[in-house]
C-alpha cells in the first residue's frame, strides 16, 4: 500500500483528478489532503461535491479557508434566527435573500468581520444552484475533520497538518492563540518554532511560489532538516490555483513511502 499527501488544492478540481491517474491511485492506497479545497480555483463546486462522496481510503483534514467557509455559513445562520426568518433551506430564492441580507448587515456593521471574502458562496449560490440545505451539509462534513493526522510508514514518523505543527509547551513563543490556529494559520513560525523529535513535517498553507516566506521554492516542494530535533519539514503547497498567472504554479502530492514528489 502506498500513502500519499496532498494540500492546498483551492477549486482545481481537475488538477487534483489529474494527480490521481498520475500516481495510480486506487482502492489499496490511502491518501490525506491537509486542508484548502476551495477558494481561489474555479471549481470549488466540484470540489465541495467530491468531498461529500470522498472514498473511504481519503482521509481528510481542515484547511484555514475550509474552516472561514463555514464560519461564513454560521454568520448566515445566525442571520436567520437573529431576525426569526422562518425560511425552507431547499429553497434557492430565499437561499439567494439570506446571502444577501449577511452581506449588507455585515457591511453596516462596525466590526470589521469580512464575509464570503473570496466570493465562493456567492458563486455556489449563483452559478450552481447550492442552497443553504447543501451548504449545512457540506459544513457538517468540515466540522468533522480533524486538524491533524499522525501516520507511521516504513518505521517513518509522519505528522500532517495544513499550517505547521508546534509542541504545546512551544506555543508561547508564537503569536497565536491556540494550537488549533497554529495549525491553521502558522507560515514561517512552523519552521522556528514547530516540528518535534524524529519526525516528519507535512504541510501546506504558504506556496512555495512566495518569495517572502522562508518556504519559498519557486512554486516546487519546499524541503527544511532541523538536526538538533532530527526533523525533516515539507511544504507541498506549490500554488496550483495561481497557474493562470504563475508559471511555475504547481499541484504537488507526496509518497510516504519513499518521499518521491509527483506534479501536475
Amino acid at each position: 500500500m502506498n500513502t500519499y499527501v496532498m494540500s492546498d488544492i483551492h477549486g482545481c478540481y481537475d488538477e487534483m483528478c489529474n494527480m490521481f491517474n498520475k500516481i495510480s491511485f486506487s482502492e489499496n492506497d490511502q491518501l490525506i489532503i491537509a486542508g484548502d479545497y476551495i477558494d481561489r480555483g474555479n471549481q470549488s463546486y466540484e470540489m465541495l461535491h467530491w468531498l461529500e462522496n470522498a472514498p473511504d481510503n481519503v482521509l481528510l483534514l481542515k484547511g484555514n479557508h475550509d474552516v472561514e467557509f463555514v464560519y461564513n455559513i454560521e454568520l448566515m445562520n445566525m442571520v436567520i434566527k437573529s431576525n426569526n426568518i422562518n425560511i425552507d433551506l431547499g429553497d434557492l430564492k430565499a437561499t439567494r435573500l439570506v446571502y444577501e441580507l449577511t452581506k449588507q448587515l455585515l457591511s453596516e456593521s462596525e466590526n470589521g468581520v469580512l464575509f464570503d471574502y473570496y466570493g465562493t458562496i456567492n458563486s455556489l449560490i449563483n452559478n450552481s444552484d447550492v442552497t443553504l440545505e447543501k451548504l449545512f451539509v457540506w459544513k457538517s462534513i468540515i466540522d468533522n475533520m480533524p486538524y491533524l493526522f499522525r501516520i507511521k510508514v516504513c518505521d517513518k514518523k509522519f505528522i500532517i497538518v495544513h499550517a505547521g505543527y508546534i509542541q504545546e509547551n512551544r506555543l508561547k513563543e508564537t503569536n497565536h492563540s491556540s494550537l488549533e490556529d497554529f495549525y491553521l494559520y502558522a507560515r514561517d513560525e512552523a519552521y522556528k518554532y514547530g516540528g518535534e523529535n524524529n519526525s516528519f513535517i507535512i504541510s501546506g498553507h504558504t506556496p512555495t511560489l512566495s518569495k517572502s516566506n522562508i518556504s519559498f521554492n519557486d512554486g516546487f516542494v519546499y524541503k527544511q532538516f532541523d538536526a538538533n530535533k532530527n526533523c525533516t519539514f515539507y511544504n507541498i503547497d506549490c500554488g496550483c490555483s495561481y497557474k493562470n498567472n504563475q508559471p511555475n504554479a504547481h499541484l504537488a502530492c507526496i509518497r510516504l513511502n519513499d518521499e518521491k514528489i509527483f506534479y501536475v
